[in-house]
């Protein structure tokens, strides 16, 4: 979860490309081992500038990152004659906030040239009255000199709107009640696409594969099988702490259920649409930097139902509400 520091002189970027292009800078990078290393974090600087990493260049950016008990917090500087365009970036993660820093980092280099820019390009400096007049006239002269001077515009930076979007993989194993009396027990791999502003939202789509246990009646074995597409949209992630975080959030399931019986003198299966609208809830552990576990227990509304009766009289029926119950793990991927 990125919480973003205050925001130092923030660029308007007007610096021209060959002026970015032919701009060098010298980086100092300290993290910990378990952190992302300086060539990843050059890596993901050259994403947002165009900047040579010269160990001779007349400018500097350092970066610390460290580990403190809410997770990791990092620091980049410029470092001209001075230190200038300080920013801090905090997360649980110490891949979002080496990523954030090579963000800022872009954002200080630009400002920099701007500013080199505006100076190259000021105009001069009235010239001073002559010695000779009077001291009533010298005023009257330096105001006149003032008054058809073109006044500068200063423009403000605008506020920080920094967006921060990781991605990640997901397996789960899982059960759920959706055919008659009896569960339906799956497995499922997903992608999820999360988006990091003034708080975390993500969306995950996910292939799940699920099959019933067959049963033996009077007339054959009935087996019970679906695989559906699961949608969750996540508006807003809670975090407990540096380890735990929850999120509920609105689900849809489309796809498709199989029934079967299988007899010697006369087979019959039935394919029919699933579709499904609900909600669940997801709660997740962080296990070491990378790895997170997740538990989540959901209530969906089947929209198309699939209800039929057997030849031996069983009847088998879809709930109205199918609870749903998955345990897996999340791995990042950027």
């Amino acid at each position: 979860m990125l919480a973003v520091g205050a925001l130092v002189g923030l660029a308007s970027n007007r610096a021209s490309a060959q002026e970015r292009s032919e701009l060098r800078t010298r980086i100092s990078f300290s993290a910990p081992s378990t952190c992302p290393d300086e060539q990843r974090f050059r890596a993901l600087l050259a994403q947002h500038s165009e900047a040579i990493v010269d160990d001779d260049a007349p400018i500097t950016l350092r970066i610390e990152v460290t580990k403190d008990e809410k997770g990791h917090r990092g620091r980049v500087a410029l470092l001209t004659v001075e230190e200038e365009g300080t920013r801090e970036v905090a997360a649980k993660r110490c891949e979002d906030v080496v990523r954030g820093l090579a963000l800022f980092s872009a954002i200080a280099l630009d400002a920099y040239l701007e500013r080199l820019a505006a100076e190259a390009h000021a105009p001069p400096a009235p010239p001073p009255a002559p010695p000779s007049l009077p001291v009533v006239e010298q005023e009257q002269a330096s105001r006149a000199v003032t008054s058809d001077a073109p006044r500068k515009r200063i423009a403000r930076p605008p506020a920080s709107r920094s967006v921060v979007v990781d991605g990640a993989v997901g397996f789960a194993l899982g059960a759920r009640n959706a055919a008659g009396s009896g569960l339906v027990y799956g497995a499922g791999v997903s992608g999820e696409l999360g988006i990091m502003h003034r708080f975390r939202s993500s969306l995950r789509a996910g292939l799940n594969l699920g099959a019933r246990v067959p049963e033996t009646h009077r007339e054959g074995t009935l087996s019970f099988g679906m695989a559906w597409l699961q949608i969750d949209a996540c508006p807003g992630w809670v975090a407990f702490g540096r380890t735990f975080s929850a999120a509920v959030c609105p689900s849809a399931e489309i796809g498709v259920q199989r029934a079967a019986l299988d007899d010697i003198a006369m087979g019959r299966t039935e394919l029919r649409p699933w579709l499904s609208l609900g909600g669940v809830g997801r709660m997740r552990a962080a296990l070491g930097n990378t790895v997170e576990l997740e538990a989540s227990v959901g209530l969906v509304a089947p929209v198309l139902r699939y209800d039929f009766l057997t030849i031996g009289g069983e009847v088998f029926a879809t709930p109205n509400l199918v609870p749903t119950a998955t345990f897996g793990a999340v791995l990042p991927i950027f």
